[in-house]
């Protein structure tokens, strides 16, 4: 996320389904999805390993068990595991399982020679949050292409880190290298071409978008991107003080500290319900911040998705120059504001324990020290607020706040840092 509001309602538009088959011979074997006015549905395709049991916390490949009988891809795979906030704080809402590794394809032409051009979409929701329970059909209405949605782990299941190469972190944004490999070899059988790819994504989404230019993993995979309303410099984005979390969650659970290896081992034992809850000690105020685990930076291990922070990967120049497109639009920051004036005593209680609640709605409790934290607070209100109250009278200026910190700034950095170099495609705009 954040930036979008994905509760568990799952929305899709409904469209009626012609008589004619669709079917897909993929390698692993035949497919058989549904055939609309427009376009043609295959859903639910598994594109990875299972990342259960001994795989939790691991990188997986690319699902290759075969089969003769025609699968059904009419329905939605199901949701990675997560903590979603519709209803916070009232009732924190788990949803999902952890065998989740899904994508869907919608394409206007199943035929080999069409060449369309394809588009990967990265659902947002914070790498807490989200799914792919979406249909493109008002695009392809008009425009032939095919489009692909993908779900990747989330939460601790895909973000958890040890910060050495017992868990190096980052298996969410792996996974998304494993389904762009899918893309490279399958997009072809749908119409597609693989050498027309872009990946583009909302919030974490448009962040995750940013963060394959910098990762030597996604190197041949996509040929542009774009970025709405997120992008690798946003402050909810990296990940501090990961394998201290790591450690919480361990001892949360009844698990060992000392070793790393023996403490990621209990870990995969236990129930991914009681793994995901563990969130929740990482919100000291409703969904606050947005994403207790993220990103980190690989210090250990081989194969990493990122080697280095992304602002300075962008300042030396580490990072593709394929196109780049960035946006944001006014009041990015209604949510996560809508979430805190409702009800309206929330903002009252803002208003009282700013001092106390500000890195939490800001993130920055892990780039602040402690000590500091309480002065930052009161110079950002300040600037913001001079001497008024945080109430419904100055949402406008709340909403102003969240925006620049959460979204405005570090996209606006990462536009300067990226266009610095005239080799490099790129773009930023607002709406």
């Amino acid at each position: 996320m954040p930036g979008t509001f994905e509760c568990e309602i799952e929305q899709e538009f409904v469209v009626q389904a012609l008589e004619d088959e669709a079917i897909v011979n993929l390698p692993n074997g035949p497919i058989r999805g549904e055939k609309f006015p427009k376009f043609f549905a295959f859903k639910g395709i598994q594109y990875a390993e299972s990342p259960v049991g001994e795989k939790r916390f691991e990188p997986v490949g690319l699902f290759r068990e075969k089969w003769t009988e025609v699968k059904n891809a009419t329905e939605f795979g199901v949701a990675c595991i997560q903590l979603t906030h519709c209803g916070y704080p009232e009732e924190m809402v788990l949803r999902g399982e952890e065998d989740c590794l899904f994508l869907n394809v919608y394409t206007s032409s199943l035929d080999i020679e069409k060449n369309l051009p394809v588009f990967i979409y990265i659902h947002g929701g914070a790498f807490m949050f989200g799914g792919t329970y979406f249909t493109p059909d008002p695009f392809l209405e008009y425009q032939e292409a095919v489009f692909v949605f993908l779900q990747y782990r989330l939460g601790p299941m895909g973000f958890l880190s040890t910060e050495d190469e017992v868990v190096p972190g980052n298996m969410g944004l792996k996974d998304q290298v494993v389904a762009l490999k899918w893309v490279k070899e399958n997009i072809r059988l749908f119409g597609g071409n693989p050498d027309s790819v872009t990946i583009t994504g909302m919030s974490a989404g448009g962040a995750s978008t940013h963060l394959h230019y910098f990762s030597p993993l996604s190197n041949g995979l996509f040929h542009r991107g774009v970025s709405h309303s997120g992008c690798a410099l946003n402050p909810w984005v990296m990940v501090e003080n990961a394998k201290k979390k790591a450690m919480v969650v361990a001892n949360s659970l009844e698990c060992p500290t000392k070793s790393m290896k023996e403490m990621i081992e209990c870990l995969k034992s236990k129930p991914a319900e009681e793994v995901v809850k563990s969130a929740t000690l990482f919100l000291p105020w409703l969904y606050n911040p947005f994403s207790p685990f993220g990103v980190v930076v690989e210090k250990k291990g081989s194969n990493p998705f990122l080697s280095g922070h992304p602002e300075d990967l962008l300042k030396s120049g580490k990072v593709s120059k394929l196109p780049w497109i960035v946006s944001l639009t006014d009041s990015e920051g209604l949510y996560p504001v809508a979430d805190l004036a409702n009800p309206p005593s929330r903002l009252d209680e803002l208003n009282e324990r700013w001092n106390d609640l500000a890195a939490a709605v800001l993130d920055f409790s892990g780039t602040v020290s402690a000590k500091d934290q309480q002065s930052i607070a009161k110079f950002v209100r300040n600037f913001y607020f001079g001497e008024e109250a945080i109430s419904e009278k100055t949402l406008d200026k709340l909403v102003d706040m969240v925006s620049d910190r959460l979204f405005d700034a570090g996209i606006s950095l990462a536009a300067r840092l990226q266009l610095k170099s005239p080799e490099r495609d790129s773009a930023r705009f607002r709406v």
